[in-house]
């Protein structure tokens, strides 16, 4: 692409980081909203992404008796 062209590769030439990050803003928004603001995670929309997004959630979050966050 020519320097300064503001062309965008279409979706299947995305590079790997766009991709991840695309994910990652597709999935937060799937939880932020819900108690308020959607630009925002309350504590309970955190927990709810870490215990249902992250394979580490659900394990450490009841097994360690995690209850701040």
């Amino acid at each position: 692409m020519p320097r300064g062209s503001t062309h965008h590769r279409p979706a299947e030439m995305a590079r790997p980081l766009d991709q991840a990050i695309g994910t990652l803003v597709v999935i937060f928004h799937k939880y932020s909203g819900k108690e308020g603001d959607k630009n925002t995670l309350s504590k309970k929309e955190l927990k709810e992404l870490i215990q249902k997004e992250l394979s580490i959630g659900a394990v450490s979050m009841a097994g360690d008796g995690v209850t701040g966050v």
